[in-house]
């Protein structure tokens, strides 16, 4: 959910803060990322991008932020290392990765069907040279 505060909201005794993001889940969905003040654009954006690039690899969405953050602060200068520039940012719900390594076996598989392709066109290629 890709909102500046859609993590906080007003404060009920007994069900915690009644966000929009907890509206979302409540809806339905499993999980959410939310933040939980203002995102600053360039680290939030860095962030996300990592935080994909790690999901795809099929990594847990818990384990792809902290990576993603840990990235960003290994990056970021001193004063752009400050929790309130790259700390925002929180899952909320099913922590279990998306994809499994999913992505990955299929770029696998392509690249070895691929190799065995080229292989036996050359093979085909070098016996019709030598008849």
């Amino acid at each position: 959910l890709a909102s500046c505060y859609s993590g906080s909201g007003t404060i009920n005794k007994s069900e915690g803060a009644l966000s929009i993001g907890r509206r979302f889940l409540n809806a339905g969905n499993a999980s959410l990322m939310i933040s939980l003040w203002t995102a600053t654009y360039e680290p939030t954006l860095f962030e996300l991008k990592e935080f994909y690039k790690h999901l795809v690899l099929g990594k847990r969405k818990d384990e792809s932020l902290r990576l993603a953050k840990l990235k960003y602060l290994k990056s970021a200068n001193p004063l752009e290392a400050n929790p309130r520039y790259w700390a925002s940012l929180i899952i909320v719900g099913n922590q279990d990765a998306l994809f499994r390594g999913y992505i990955l076996s299929k770029i696998f598989l392509v690249l070895i069907v691929t190799a065995l392709a080229y292989a036996i066109l050359r093979v085909r290629k070098k016996r019709k040279k030598a008849n």
